[in-house]
């Protein structure tokens, strides 16, 4: 459970901490960090999946485009993120912030409607790399899914701010 911070997104639980659990005396250092990088994959998609819940007019094909230093330099972090959201990842090779610039944008459309949607449209995605859904993997991701939900809902008691 990667919340180091709390938990800013899904359940907004600030008392929340991160958590490892069924380690063994077998389990390595490579796989405690693949489980750090799919804990935060998992968030992500937990997101993604809130955001699917919105209505919106959008009909197109969607992807999601990485940002950020760690997620545009690891291209095995990417290809979790595309496996699990059965989303395609890109790379947008002229963004400079990509974080900023994403919100920058919806903020516009939001407040612009029509107008600021012409200049979303027109303007052009750069891939410079991307990650196509393995979709066999779909069913171990399921799993993981559930699994982290219900390790969520098995410690969350220990979170609780007096």
């Amino acid at each position: 459970i990667p919340f180091f911070s709390g938990e800013r997104s899904t359940g907004y639980r600030g008392g929340a901490t991160g958590c490892m659990l069924g380690l063994t005396r077998d389990t390595t250092a490579v796989d405690m960090l693949r489980s750090c990088l799919e804990s935060i994959v998992l968030r992500i998609n937990a997101i993604i999946g809130l955001i699917d819940e919105t209505k919106t007019e959008y009909e197109g094909d969607k992807c999601i485009v990485a940002s950020g230093n760690a997620l545009e330099q690891n291209i095995l972090w990417r290809q979790m993120l595309a496996d699990c959201s059965g989303m395609k990842v890109v790379k947008d090779e002229q963004a400079q912030e990509g974080t900023s610039r994403g919100v920058g944008l919806l903020v516009a459309y939001a407040i612009g409607g029509k107008v600021i949607n012409n200049g979303i449209t027109e303007e052009k995605l750069v891939i410079g790399d991307e990650q196509i859904p393995n979709l066999p993997s779909a069913s171990l991701w399921s799993s993981r899914k559930n699994s982290q939900e219900t390790a969520i809902n098995c410690v969350s008691d220990m979170w609780k701010q007096p």
